[in-house]
């Protein structure tokens, strides 16, 4: 017997109207009611899972997306656009797409509620979505958001574009979603683990899926719709389209099926606004380890997403120096800071080839002129400067007035003092 396939997005009103007010924007459930996604428990990580919030002339509606760039969202496109042909349910020969709603009547949210506060809600600036008219193989669509999303906001979600699905391996659901077919308890963010693909891309019956389809276990229901199915490595594979009766079997439109669609619009998007496109998106592995942020000060791993912390900066793992940002090379398979020279731009110690900053500036302390690098020489303030003199230095046993670095002239019987004071300041970059 055939499964009757029911759209995920709750309480979609069709139509348009005047344009809404982000101050109407509503809760989808009350404490009492939040429950599970079906089978599931509340999800309070930050996992790149954002809400969606629609707005329409008759009412609202509520979907679930996955931060992908910094402005961003991977979401379905039933979630943002009128259907024909779908009072009874999804027909593949059938159901269609129709345009999809204005930006500005789509918000996303980074809380794990679908909360009544328009301060909780990000604007879009532009959707986009497949060509095609049939629902069923072209259920995708990308929200550019009006703003970037911080990494201390939300970490990013790395989509698998470069490998499809396999039979029986497994994934995490996460939703907005209810726990039921009328969307009962919807609006918090959930997630089940251990859900298992039951048939690939190409290999679903035909009358439930398409080739840029895939089919898994039950636990997807109202408002997770466009919600990431996401492997044992944290990427996303499949974005949720559809489910059989009381929260059953899914279908999924798979990430890799949409690969080259999703890395176009992402680059064009971030490129748009002068912000950093992905590796993911510019041809490197999708492991998120290999994507994950570079540069944000740090004080463990926590604070990295799928990166580590190095010596107080977030970094990510590297097979070569192309694969990190200006200014990084591969070290031991991690990006790590190049140590730059006296003069450039610091924030802490480490960021300086003389293992020295002050004043927002490298700087190497010094004794005497031949303690700083060709083309410096040691200034008043014990500091190596470009265009000081190097006169003649002292030698012998003579006492001799050097510069010090804190600022007082110190004789000859004294000068063991400075290289031990300058030791203790200076730390290997590396162990």
């Amino acid at each position: 017997m055939r499964t009757t396939w029911i759209l995920l997005a709750i309480g979609m009103i069709a139509g348009c109207g005047e344009e809404p007010n982000p101050a109407e924007l509503m809760s989808l459930a009350s404490p009492e009611e939040l429950a599970q996604i079906r089978n599931g428990s509340s999800d309070n990580v930050r996992r790149g899972v954002v809400g969606l919030a629609m707005l329409t002339g008759g009412g609202s509606g509520g979907c679930t997306g996955s931060l992908i760039a910094e402005n961003v969202v991977l979401t379905a496109r039933h979630c943002i656009a009128q259907l024909g042909n779908a009072d009874r349910g999804v027909r593949c020969n059938q159901t269609t797409a129709e345009a999809a709603y204005r930006p500005s009547q789509v918000y996303i949210t980074l809380e794990q509620r679908l909360t009544q506060s328009p301060r909780d809600y990000i604007t879009v600036e532009e959707i986009v979505t497949p060509t095609e008219r049939l629902l069923c193989n072209t259920d995708i669509a990308l929200l550019k958001l009006s703003r970037r999303v911080r990494a201390d906001e939300m970490p990013l979600l790395v989509p698998r574009v470069d490998q499809g699905v396999r039979e029986n391996e497994q994934f995490t659901i996460v939703g907005y979603g209810g726990t039921d077919d009328g969307g009962n308890g919807a609006g918090q963010r959930r997630i089940r683990n251990n859900i298992s693909v039951t048939c690939s891309e190409g290999r679903c019956p035909r009358y439930a899926a398409r080739d840029r389809e895939w089919g898994g276990g039950g636990g997807v229901c109202r408002g997770d719709s466009g919600g990431p199915a996401i492997d044992e490595q944290g990427r996303v594979i499949g974005v949720a389209s559809r489910g059989g009766q009381n929260c059953s079997s899914s279908i999924y439109s798979s990430v890799a099926g949409w690969g080259d669609w999703i890395i176009d619009h992402t680059i064009r998007f971030t490129r748009e606004e002068n912000y950093e496109v992905p590796l993911w998106a510019d041809g490197w592995p999708t492991e998120p380890e290999y994507n994950a942020p570079v540069g944000e000060f740090c004080r463990d791993d926590n604070a990295c997403g799928y990166g580590r912390c190095i010596d107080g900066y977030c970094t990510r793992k590297c097979d070569n120096d192309d694969q990190c940002p200006i200014s990084y090379d591969c070290h031991n398979s991690w990006c790590m800071k190049i140590p730059q020279p006296i003069g450039a731009a610091c924030d802490i110690d480490i960021e300086c080839e003389s293992e020295a900053c002050a004043d927002a500036q490298c700087v190497q302390y010094c004794e005497a002129h031949t303690e700083c690098p060709d083309g410096f020489g040691c200034d008043e303030s014990g500091k190596c400067a470009e265009g000081v003199t190097r006169g003649r230095e002292s030698s012998g046993n003579s006492s001799v007035t050097v510069p010090s670095p804190f600022g007082c002239a110190t004789g000859g019987a004294e000068l063991w003092l400075l290289p031990v004071l300058a030791g203790l300041r200076r730390r290997r970059r590396f162990g």
